[in-house]
């Protein structure tokens, strides 16, 4: 081999190792870059996770929302003819009072029925049985309930008797899931009553130990609580019971607004309904009034 052609030789290695030195850091960058890249990727991740984290989240507040609207606005609202029932007269003054509650109060009464509304309707609805009752004697307390439901505090009718000390006995009571939120208020406080009142409603809570009165009115025709299962929680009520059924009447009518869907229609008018209900409750209550 000639001395040019080792020249040639050296200088071919010497190109060889250049190049393959030349790979490597090529490839060093590359991981290097591939490293950088992914690390990238990676918080771009967290970051976008967080965001549809932060974007769900806000999409579930809102749905909750807007159904808690559709909830609170979905109510049974009183008729207009109630109008006239939340005015004072001569014979009843009626208060709507800033403690969530509207009294009905006749001449010097010394009974009195706080009520609870049925679930998903406006008090004011029950105005005219309220006024009517007034007028037989009883002072009437209707309570308010914070979104017309039934399911909230049902310790009202404790905080509202408290306030007037002249009512020397009370009763408490309630229309259809008013009727129930009562009945829970008498069995844990059954001291501070003289009875419980059940109108459209069945008993829930066993009060079969109690010395106190149980009042049951309903409709014969109530399609909402049927008189089969208002019959059927009678062994639930307390030792001193009466039970009076409105021939002709239904579940709706005890207030002024428009009938529930599930409910049957009425053969007999509103008005005659609750003079019919007001008329017994007043006589059971005004007879223990008396002893």
């Amino acid at each position: 081999m000639s001395n040019r052609d080792r020249i040639e030789e050296r200088r071919a290695r010497l190109a060889r190792r250049q190049n393959r030195e030349m790979s490597k850091r090529t490839e060093k960058v590359e991981r290097a870059r591939g490293r950088a890249l992914q690390s990238d990727n990676i918080i771009l991740n967290i970051l976008s996770n967080k965001i549809l984290r932060i974007i769900l989240v806000a999409v579930i507040l809102v749905v909750a929302f807007v159904i808690w609207l559709l909830y609170i606005n979905n109510y049974k609202k009183a008729l207009s003819d109630v109008d006239y029932s939340m005015k004072s007269t001569s014979s009843v003054a009626v208060n709507e009072t800033a403690y969530k509650f509207t009294t009905f109060k006749s001449e010097n009464p010394t009974v009195g029925l706080v009520l609870y509304p049925d679930k998903k309707v406006e008090y004011e609805a029950y105005a005219p049985f309220a006024n009517i009752l007034a007028q037989k004697g009883v002072f009437v307390i209707v309570c308010d309930m914070p979104f017309n439901s039934s399911y909230l505090p049902y310790k009202r009718a404790l905080k509202a008797i408290k306030r007037y000390p002249n009512i020397k006995k009370w009763y408490v009571g309630g229309f259809g899931k008013g009727g129930i939120k009562a009945g829970k208020c008498f069995s844990k406080n059954s001291k501070k009553f003289e009875g419980l009142v059940l109108l459209g409603a069945p008993c829930k809570y066993n009060l079969s130990k109690l010395n106190k009165k149980t009042i049951a009115v309903y409709g014969s025709l109530d399609g909402v609580y049927k008189p089969s299962k208002i019959k059927k929680t009678e062994k639930k009520f307390s030792k001193d019971k009466v039970i009076y059924e409105i021939s002709g009447g239904n579940h709706s009518n005890f207030g002024y607004y428009k009938k529930f869907v599930r409910d049957k229609k009425a053969t007999i008018e509103r008005e005659e309904q609750i003079m019919e209900a007001t008329s017994f409750i007043a006589g059971e209550i005004r007879e223990d009034e008396k002893e």
